[in-house]
C-alpha cells in the first residue's frame, strides 16, 4: 500500500510565501517526513519571568507502515540538541573543539558566549563558518560555561553547558529542546486516505483535514487555488 500514498503532499504546492502549513513526505521506502511551520511563534513567561517550555509536537522523521485505513508513523528523530566538546590541555593553554547536533544529526551553529565564574564574557560567537567552533585559552583562564544565546537557546530547557567539570577527550551533553519535533520511538497512528488530488487525514483530537499533491511539473501545481 505504501506505494499508492508515496508522494510529497503540502498546504503550498504553488510554492508561494505561506505564513502557516503543513506536509507530509512519503517515499516508496516507506520513510516519511512530517513538518508545518507557522509565523504566530510567541514565548510563554511565568510570574518570574522565566520561560515556560512546552511541547508541541508536529514534525519529524521516521518510517511509516499503512493498516487498514490509518498510517503508523515511527519517530527515529531526537527531541534534543547534542553539544560535543573536545577538550585537551597542555602546559600553556586549553583547547575546545565545540560541535552541536540539531534533533535530525545534522550540524547546528547557533550563537553562543563563554562565560568565567563571575559571568564575564571570555569569548562570544554568533556566526560559524565551520560546523567545528575551535577555541583556545590561555593555562590561567577558567572559562565557567557555554551559554546558548541566539533565538534557538530560547526554545530549550537548559541552554548552559559547565566547562569547569570537562575531562580530558569528548564532552557531550544531551538538552531536551523544544522545537516541534517528536521524541525518537515515538509512534502515532493517524486515520489516513490517499485521494487522486492528494491525502485526507486526522490527527487524534484534530478535524480531518485535506493535503494536495505536489506533481513534478509546476504547470499542475499552478492549477491550485490558494490554500
Amino acid at each position: 500500500m505504501s506505494c499508492s500514498t508515496s508522494g510529497h503532499f503540502t498546504s503550498n504546492p504553488r510554492d508561494r510565501m505561506a505564513f502557516a502549513g503543513r506536509e507530509f513526505v512519503l517515499t516508496k521506502s516507506d520513510s516519511f517526513h512530517l513538518r508545518s511551520w507557522t509565523d504566530s511563534y510567541y514565548v510563554q513567561v511565568d510570574s518570574n519571568g522565566s520561560i515556560i517550555h512546552t511541547d508541541r509536537w508536529y514534525k519529524g522523521v521516521g518510517t511509516y507502515e499503512c493498516i487498514k485505513d490509518s498510517i503508523v508513523l515511527s519517530f527515529s528523530n531526537s527531541d534534543s540538541i547534542i553539544v560535543n566538546i573536545d577538550f585537551s590541555q597542555d602546559s600553556l593553554s586549553k583547547r575546545y573543539d565545540i560541535s552541536i547536533s540539531d534533533e535530525l544529526g545534522g550540524s547546528s551553529r547557533p550563537g553562543f558566549e563563554i562565560t568565567n565564574e563571575d559571568n564575564e564574557i571570555l569569548y562570544s560567537e554568533f556566526f560559524w563558518k565551520t560546523d567545528t567552533c575551535k577555541i583556545v585559552f590561555a593555562k590561567d583562564v577558567y572559562p565557567r560555561h557555554l551559554n546558548l544565546n541566539s533565538f534557538f537557546s530560547n526554545r530549550i530547557e537548559k541552554p548552559i553547558v559547565e566547562m569547569n567539570s570537562l575531562r580530558i577527550g569528548s564532552n557531550t551533553t544531551k538538552i531536551k529542546s523544544y522545537n516541534g519535533y517528536y521524541p525518537k520511538g515515538q509512534k502515532v497512528i493517524i486515520w489516513f486516505r490517499p485521494t487522486i488530488t492528494g491525502i485526507r487525514y486526522k490527527f487524534d483530537g484534530q478535524k480531518k483535514r485535506y493535503l494536495p499533491r505536489k506533481w513534478r511539473f509546476n504547470a499542475i501545481n499552478k492549477l491550485y487555488r490558494d490554500y
